[in-house]
């Protein structure tokens, strides 16, 4: 966030120097709030000023203490008279680590009770400002962030990154996610925004894991501006980074596009697929293979296709961020297959073909292989070609052609 802190003595950390008159005097440290981040267990949580130092946080604790009485003095300025159960509905308010009390927070708005004690008259009317003020502390804490007295009112960027919840997936959710992996649609992410009216610039860095690609990083328009732009970064660098002004908070999300590669579990997958493919081709192919690997290799043939079974099978086994695992599950899937195909067929040279119908069987197991793998090729071969440049200036260089070709057409009749 771009931000000039206030140059206020009542934002000092210690409590004995908010009493000072001057900022002067303050020679500890000053509050920053940051955002309003959802109440619940967080992890990795990190902030930092313009020169990339660490910057300390303020405990909950303390926050909710200084919270409440905030919330008690805008009240208290809205007509609100001062009572325990007040007071008592203010704490349940802010210091709840859940978020439960949304329900209770609106009945309170409109009603003035919480719950079924009556904190003020049903008819007294709340700025807007208190009544978000009011829902936003239901279902968020404020995070909190302190810097040194001599940097208040002075212009910075402020950062701060932690690791935010994904709502659970729907059935049509797994679905996408088989497009996304075989390279066929983006995934799609909503990104929560802080704050971002109350600061000069807001500003948004998305940081790629390592397993995907991102092609786009965008923020909502201004609703205030009519016909306002938004903010895209198309570079697809791994840091992502957009910023945007606004003068009110926007209703939409920011939405980062990311996309599978073509490097890591991909391309585990298609070397998996089209080696499958290989040796199911080559043993229905060549003259001989089934009577010469049932009848003479026989367990030693078996071991030797048992083998890149379990390679393939520790392909499967990496280590990954928990989002990327959404999207590169159903590319481990088609891994697992092609082990299971070559483990099927090993085990059908123990059997023998006297038993099994192996041409049939072996030809079934390179239709699929071969399926998986022509997909995820083509697949790829198609949006690449889709998404490239020659491919998009198409109609751009038609239409020049096409234009200079009725400009000739003209001067010829002109000169006759």
């Amino acid at each position: 966030m771009d931000c000039d802190p206030l140059i206020d003595p009542r934002l000092a950390y210690d409590r004995v120097e908010r009493r000072v008159r001057s900022i002067t005097s303050v020679r500890g440290l000053m509050m920053v709030p940051l955002a309003f981040i959802v109440k619940g267990p967080m992890r990795h949580l990190d902030a930092f000023d313009s020169d990339g130092r660490s910057l300390p946080l303020m405990g909950s604790r303390e926050t909710s203490t200084l919270i409440i009485q905030a919330v008690l003095h805008v009240l208290h300025r809205s007509g609100v008279k001062d009572s325990r159960a007040l007071r008592t509905a203010v704490e349940e308010l802010v210091a709840n680590e859940g978020t439960t009390n949304l329900e209770k927070t609106r009945n309170l708005i409109v009603s003035g009770k919480w719950g079924e004690t009556e904190i003020w008259d049903r008819g007294l009317p709340l700025e807007d400002s208190v009544q978000r003020f009011l829902q936003n502390l239901s279902t968020d804490f404020v995070l909190i962030a302190l810097i040194p007295a001599e940097l208040a009112g002075r212009r910075q960027v402020l950062k701060f990154s932690y690791h935010w919840v994904i709502p659970p997936r729907k059935w049509a959710t797994f679905i996408m996610d088989i497009g996304v992996a075989v390279g066929l649609a983006n995934l799609k992410v909503g990104l929560p925004m802080h704050m971002p009216a109350g600061t000069r610039s807001y500003h948004l860095e998305f940081q790629t894991p390592p397993e995907l690609d991102i092609r786009a990083l965008s923020l909502p328009a201004d609703p205030a501006i009519n016909n306002a732009t938004t903010s895209v970064d198309s570079s697809g660098i791994p840091v992502a980074h957009v910023h945007h002004s606004y003068t009110r908070v926007p209703a939409g999300d920011a939405h980062a596009q990311l996309r599978v590669p073509m490097r890591g579990l991909w391309t585990s997958a298609v070397l998996a697929a089209l080696l499958t493919t290989t040796v199911f081709i080559l043993a229905l192919n060549v003259d001989g293979a089934i009577s010469k690997l049932t009848d003479e290799g026989g367990n030693a043939a078996a071991l030797f296709l048992a083998a890149p079974a379990v390679f393939i099978g520790f392909l499967v086994a990496r280590t990954e961020h928990t989002f990327s695992s959404r999207v590169l599950n159903p590319l481990r899937a088609m891994l697992i297959v092609c082990a299971l195909l070559l483990f099927a067929m090993a085990g059908s040279i123990v059997i023998g073909q006297q038993r099994l119908d192996l041409p049939s069987l072996w030809c079934a197991g390179a239709w699929i292989s071969g399926v998986i793998a022509g997909a995820l090729v083509s697949i790829r071969a198609i949006t690449r070609v889709r998404y490239s440049r020659w491919f998009t200036s198409i109609p751009t260089r038609y239409g020049r052609w096409h234009l200079a070709r009725r400009a000739r057409k003209s001067s010829r009749k002109t000169v006759s």
